[in-house]
């Protein structure tokens, strides 16, 4: 079995859990811990693509908002976000200690942004690190969610006509990346 530990590293330091600390002389024993990964939280660059627009379907990007509304600073191809996705911060979803908040504030928080238990959410960042955290934070919470692992490192390095990216100009307005006519059009957008 594995865990995530609610305030991370730290809080394992205060709650007197023994810890080890590894050198490049000290490194750990390999263990056998073997990863099952579990289809059923995950959804493909395809899958993800053909699903884009429907009724049902909630997009969460849990980056910086910097990277929501167009920086690269971790190696994309393209900046921006998938269109329709919802800027939710996987750190806002954490107090000042690294604590995760309580499970009424999160459930208020997606309320209102419109997100309920009878959608289902896909949620991406870079590389599929903080989607995945934010994955397990959601499901723990009874929604049905799946993480898109490829994330920006996969979408922005694919055609930007088959899938195509938004940049925010402000709150509320994305603008659709049109790189074959090198213009940007309005996208109105619920956030």
């Amino acid at each position: 079995k594995s865990f995530l530990v609610d305030g991370g590293f730290t809080a394992l330091v205060k709650g007197g859990f023994p810890t080890v600390k590894f050198t490049k002389n000290n490194s750990p024993p390999r263990g056998d811990f073997v990863v099952n990964q579990n289809e059923n939280w995950h959804i493909s660059q395809n899958e993800l693509k053909t699903s884009l627009g429907k009724d049902n379907l909630v997009i969460i990007d849990t980056r910086e908002p910097q990277e929501y509304a167009g920086k690269t600073p971790y190696g994309e191809q393209r900046g921006g976000h998938i269109p329709g996705a919802i800027h939710i911060y996987f750190k806002y979803w954490l107090d000042n200690n690294g604590m995760l908040l309580s499970r009424d504030k999160i459930l208020e928080m997606l309320a209102e942004k419109g997100i309920t238990k009878d959608k289902i959410i896909v949620t991406y960042c870079t590389g599929g690190v903080r989607s995945a955290w934010s994955t397990s934070v959601l499901k723990d919470l009874g929604f049905k969610v799946k993480n898109y692992s490829g994330s920006m490192w996969e979408w922005s390095a694919s055609s930007a006509d088959i899938y195509p990216l938004e940049k925010s100009r402000k709150e509320g307005v994305g603008v659709i990346e049109d790189r074959e006519k090198g213009r940007h059009g309005d996208a109105e957008r619920e956030k």
